[in-house]
């Protein structure tokens, strides 16, 4: 594809596949497509109309990086003679994101109600429950308190740090 611009804004990545900035120009559309993700997501919280807002300003940003820049490429995979071990290490990546996914997902189910906290803590007798607390016993007999917070229910004093709770 033919570029638009006389000198490309985006060219090859280092590491990986795809296009960074290479120019003042490429940073400032980055920063200004950056800019416009995090208003996105500001003003629309979680609506469907935020998330295909951002959606589409991910594609019109693909797009443009590809009509001002350099043919998309990895400049360490051109160079390499080893690419086996390039592939290893993109592999074992994707697995560890999967991985990591996965428990993000496993911890938001378990905190979305008492029963599955509950069960997620291995509680097999439930001694007392309120709407905010609740009460029970492991297998080993220790007993536990669960507690309501933010919607979410957690292990007493075991609660999320201010402005870190991802969950």
């Amino acid at each position: 594809m033919k570029r638009i611009t006389k000198k490309a804004w985006f060219g090859k990545k280092y590491i990986g596949w795809g296009l960074r900035p290479v120019s003042p120009e490429g940073w400032l559309a980055t920063l200004v497509f950056l800019g416009m993700v995090v208003a996105d997501v500001i003003y629309f919280k979680k609506s469907i109309f935020g998330i295909v807002v951002a959606v589409a300003l991910i594609v019109i940003f693909i797009v443009f990086a590809i009509l001002t820049g350099d043919r998309p490429g990895s400049e360490l995979w051109e160079k390499s003679d080893n690419k086996s071990l390039i592939v290893l290490v993109y592999i074992v990546l994707l697995m560890l994101i999967i991985l990591a996914v996965y428990q993000i997902q496993t911890l938001r189910v378990a905190h979305s109600s008492f029963e599955n906290y509950y069960n997620f803590r291995g509680c097999v007798y439930l001694i007392e429950k309120t709407d905010t607390d609740g009460t029970c016993k492991l297998s080993s007999g220790q007993t536990i308190k669960l507690v309501k917070y933010q919607d979410k229910w957690y292990l007493e004093g075991d609660l999320p740090y201010p402005g870190l709770n991802f969950l």
